[in-house]
């Protein structure tokens, strides 16, 4: 397990050393800002580790920008924001219509991501027919990373392809959905985990 979780690092450590800097360069330079979706998809492939096949946009997935799907899998949906939106707690507003709930539910979405490519926040999600729970996992600044750091790159990890193909996203999303059944378990209560947001849905 330690051999394997140490080359998946030293995997997303090279891709780091390789690409990061150019794009810390282009996202801090005003005159880029336009075309951010692409710069994201780009970021997908040459920071992240998907290949181009795997990275989805346009309307073949509705109400998000970008899907990431590898073996007919939904493995992330992206909501890509202008560069100059701030996200911070911008899951807390995020309320989706009952056509979206409809459509990650039947997708079986567990990951959404938030991103003004700048800032990304990283966020398990549960779509059922009675309501949603999105709860956040971790954020980071692409502009702060350096593949110098360990702990950046165990961030990455998250996201990077390697990461995805490992089973941490599976011990992930069973801690998350234990989590849930645990809370139905519980009467609705008025305040809710910092952390979580539950929304009973009205049909």
């Amino acid at each position: 397990m330690f051999l394997l979780s140490f080359i998946r690092n030293r995997i997303i450590k090279n891709r780091l050393k390789k690409n990061l800097a150019k794009y810390q360069s282009l996202l801090s330079d005003p005159r880029t800002y336009n075309g951010m979706l692409l710069k994201v998809k780009d970021m997908l492939s040459e920071i992240f580790g998907y290949e181009q096949k795997e990275i989805i946009s346009g309307n073949s997935i509705q109400f998000f920008d970008i899907a990431v799907k590898i073996n007919k899998k939904f493995i992330y949906m992206i909501k890509c924001l202008p560069i100059d939106v701030n996200l911070n707690n911008i899951w807390t507003s995020y309320r989706p219509s009952s056509q979206e709930i409809e459509y990650s539910f039947i997708k079986k979405v567990n990951w959404i991501i938030f991103t003004n490519g700048i800032e990304w926040q990283i966020f398990a999600a549960s779509f059922k027919k009675t309501g949603y729970k999105i709860e956040f996992l971790a954020s980071f600044n692409i502009l702060s990373m350096s593949y110098m750091n360990k702990k950046d790159i165990e961030l990455l990890t998250l996201i990077a392809k390697e990461g995805v193909k490992s089973s941490f996203h599976k011990k992930m999303l069973h801690q998350h959905h234990h989590f849930w059944r645990v809370e139905e378990l519980n009467e609705f209560r008025k305040e809710h985990p910092v952390a979580t947001v539950f929304v009973p849905l009205q049909f």
